[in-house]
């Protein structure tokens, strides 16, 4: 039996053709690649620790879609926070205690889910991990305040950098239909 070929009328089916999507995916990557190296170079600037957090935050924000983007920035921001207050809490009683570390993270996890924020627990696990597991020179509280102001620096680039884009490929696409 032949394999049915999907319905060309159907959206699923048709594909803009490949040099109408090299522009705007060069474009997008671009410039994700640019505002991840300005937070690289800003962060630190602005007394920011880590400022690789600016860039990945920054990176992961950088949707091609801007209501991606902006779940992308809530999720980020409240994992973090949540994350960060819960690891803090953590490395404070951790002192190499697996089942400290465990509950933590499990709590973590369970915060962001009983208010629907699945992606958001995931963020927040990682950051109770980094806070509680990685040397940090200074209190755990500090740990927690650096790791949040360095995420929150590169979702703000990240979510500035997403909607240039996006208005950039909109004019870009409308000067491409107007020839």
């Amino acid at each position: 039996m032949p394999n049915p070929s999907p319905d060309p009328a159907t959206p699923a089916a048709v594909s803009p053709p490949f040099p109408s999507r090299v522009t705007p995916t060069a474009m997008h990557a671009t410039a994700t690649a640019v505002f991840a190296t300005l937070c690289l170079v800003v962060a630190p600037r602005l007394g920011i620790r880590d400022a690789y957090w600016a860039a990945i935050s920054c990176i992961i924000v950088m949707q091609s879609e801007v209501a991606a983007s902006l779940t992308a920035s809530r999720d980020r921001i409240l994992g973090t926070l949540i994350g960060g207050v819960i690891g803090w809490g953590c490395a404070v009683v951790w002192d190499g205690d697996l089942l400290v570390y465990a509950m933590a993270v499990a709590l973590a996890l369970s915060v962001c889910g009983v208010f629907g924020l699945a992606n958001a627990g995931r963020i927040s696990g990682v950051t109770v991990s980094i806070i509680t597991l990685l040397p940090f020179r200074g209190p755990p509280w500090l740990a927690a305040l650096h790791r949040l102001l360095g995420v929150s620096f590169g979702v703000v680039v990240g979510l500035a950098a997403a909607l240039g884009v996006a208005k950039a490929a909109s004019l870009w696409e409308e000067g491409t239909a107007a020839k």
